[in-house]
C-alpha cells in the first residue's frame, strides 16, 4: 500500500535533493532553497516510495540532470515513477473485481430441511392453487380441480380422434390415387 510520507520525511528528502548539485555561489544556493518550498509542495502529493526514487543519487534526478532541476522536472520525474504504480494498482483492483463477479454465490444460510418445510408450506397453503388457477378465475379446492380434470378427460374420451374416425376422401383425390396406382402397376 502506497501512503504519503510524513512532513519530516518529506523535508529530509527535499534536503537530499537540494544536496545533489554543486552550488557555485550564494545566489544560486539561495535560489535553490527558494525552490525547495515548491518541491516540498510537490512531494506532499506522492508516496514515499516515489520520492525515494526521485532523490536517489544514481537512479533519480541527481544522477540524470547536470543542472539543478526545475519544478516541472521534479513533477515529471514523480509522475514517471508513479504511472506504472497506478497501472499496477488499477490492474489489481480490476482482477479483484473480476474474481468477485465470477465467484460462486455464498452458500444459503438455511438447512435443506428448512427449505423443504418452506416449499411444503407454500405448496399446501395456497401457492399450488395460485399456480393452477388462471388469473381472474375463482380459486378452486382440490376436489373441484379433480372433478374438472375428470370431466375434461371424459369429454376428450367421447370425442372421436383422428385415429378412430373414418377417413372420407374427396372424389378428385380418389381419382388421383387411382391414376398413381395404374401408373405404378404399369411400370
Amino acid at each position: 500500500m502506497l501512503s504519503r510520507a510524513p512532513d519530516e520525511r518529506v523535508m529530509s528528502l527535499v534536503k537530499q535533493l537540494l544536496g545533489g548539485w554543486k552550488h557555485d555561489n550564494a545566489g544560486s544556493r539561495e535560489a535553490a532553497f527558494a525552490q525547495a518550498a515548491s518541491f516540498l509542495e510537490i512531494f506532499r502529493h506522492y508516496p514515499e516510495e516515489v520520492l525515494v526514487e526521485v532523490v536517489h543519487p544514481f537512479r533519480g534526478l541527481p544522477g540524470r540532470l547536470k543542472w539543478f532541476p526545475t519544478i516541472k522536472d521534479v513533477k515529471d520525474a514523480c509522475d514517471a515513477i508513479m504511472d506504472p504504480l497506478q497501472r499496477t494498482a488499477a490492474r489489481d483492483i480490476a482482477a479483484l473485481e473480476t474474481a468477485a463477479l465470477i465467484a460462486p454465490p455464498p452458500a444459503a444460510p438455511e438447512a435443506p430441511e428448512d427449505r423443504e418445510a418452506l416449499v411444503a408450506r407454500l405448496w399446501t397453503n395456497g401457492l399450488r392453487h395460485e399456480l393452477q388457477t388462471p388469473e381472474g378465475a375463482p380459486a378452486q379446492t382440490p376436489e373441484q380441480i379433480k372433478a374438472a380434470a375428470e370431466a375434461r378427460l371424459a369429454e376428450l374420451h367421447d370425442k372421436p380422434s383422428l385415429t378412430t374416425a373414418p377417413v372420407v376422401l374427396s372424389e378428385p383425390l380418389l381419382r388421383k390415387i387411382e391414376e398413381w396406382r395404374t401408373v405404378k402397376a404399369e411400370s
